[in-house]
């Protein structure tokens, strides 16, 4: 009987078909299969974490061979070691659905004009005190370490450093889950007269977008920037926000309000038309944990990257070795992986944090557990 079900089983692949028995139920793993449907999330990712130091060392070494003119970014992905064989996912994926990568411009350089429908955000590691910017539709947003900039699906932007010191920041994206579910669009100019054309197309600046939108007030009657065709309560018109605001919240917060056991004291980028997340496919927080504290611990329906900005820290992660992290190390958690963030030093930690919760949100299986 078995042999007739595993030829039958055969000849079913080989015409692109299956049965539940060898994919949703528990007889996937009989047949080399990862079964769908199981009793609490399995994420195909793990938990890693990635040196900065030693990404850095490797971003140095790659800049001998590669100009930003030559390889138009510069960058270093970090790529989640189980995902390496997933087609699209496994060349860039820190998740299965999340880019997390360094990017270098040294001073004098500029990486070129190019427009893409994965959502992009950046967030200064490394700056000179003034020089560093990038341009977002026109916008021109002078760069500092902490600051967070961004862009919207669609959208032109250069970078550029005319500082005396490197800027480095951390870029993350939603461009696996766009690559793979076949929603990406990518653009750059073919030539430097197309370039400074769409240069010449573009006006504002980051400023005025942040006087606008970035003050708890939503203008009714206005003419949007070009790129807006129509209001979208998913499109986030600002383009940065200064590391100086989340600083100042996050030790106004730390002074007047009990720390949340589970999470610190954290801030979350909001987008100001809707109050929601950064993106809808992307949410973004700054966590401030004090000296000799302990986070008990908590699981998610969330693919979540932790870049420790200040200070140093040890994140306890199911079924996963102790991970001790530095300034600038970056870590992934897997969706459902307990976890929890110790401080055990006598000074703060600050960590950047980016998920995936709003897609799970949006599809109505996010969960949080506590303890």
């Amino acid at each position: 009987m078995k042999a007739e079900l595993d030829k039958l089983v055969e000849i079913m692949d080989k015409k692109g078909m299956a049965t539940y028995f060898t994919t949703f139920g528990k007889g996937a793993g009989k047949y080399g299969k990862r079964q769908l449907f199981t009793k609490v999330p399995e994420s195909v990712a793990i938990a890693w974490a990635w040196r900065y130091k030693e990404a850095k060392e490797l971003l140095y070494e790659l800049s001998k061979y590669l100009t930003p003119e030559q390889a138009e970014r510069r960058t270093i992905h970090f790529v989640n070691p189980a995902l390496k064989d997933i087609p699209i996912v496994g060349s860039a994926g820190i998740t299965p659905t999340l880019y997390g990568g360094l990017q270098l411009i040294k001073p004098g350089e500029k990486a070129p004009y190019h427009r893409h429908t994965a959502v992009n955000f950046r967030f200064i590691l490394e700056a000179p005190e003034k020089g560093a910017y990038t341009v977002i539709n026109g916008y021109r947003i002078e760069l500092h370490k902490g600051d967070l900039t961004f862009q919207v699906p669609w959208v032109w932007h250069e970078h550029g450093n005319d500082g005396n010191s490197d800027l480095i920041w951390f870029a993350g994206l939603d461009a696996p889950l766009i690559a793979f579910l076949g929603g990406m669009f990518y653009e750059a100019p073919e030539s430097k007269e197309e370039e400074e054309n769409i240069r010449k197309s573009l006006r504002g600046s980051g400023e005025d977008a942040n006087k606008l939108f970035g003050k708890s007030v939503r203008p009714i009657l206005l003419s949007y920037p070009s790129y807006v065709k129509e209001f979208n309560t998913t499109y986030n018109p600002l383009v940065y926000y200064p590391f100086e605001d989340v600083i100042n919240a996050l030790t106004t917060l730390s002074s007047k309000e009990n720390m949340d056991p589970y999470n610190g004291y954290v801030v979350e980028y909001i987008n100001p038309l809707n109050g929601g997340p950064l993106f809808s496919s992307i949410s973004a927080s700054m966590i401030l944990l004090p000296s000799n504290k302990i986070l008990k611990p908590i699981r998610r329906v969330e693919n979540a990257v932790f870049i420790v900005f200040e200070g140093n820290v040890t994140i306890n992660v199911e079924d996963t070795d102790r991970i001790s992290a530095e300034p600038h190390d970056v870590i992934v958690i897997p969706s459902w992986k307990r976890y929890s963030i110790e401080n055990s030093t006598n000074s703060k930690a600050l960590i950047f944090k980016y998920s995936d919760s709003p897609l799970f949100k949006f599809l109505g299986v996010y969960r949080e557990e506590y303890g």
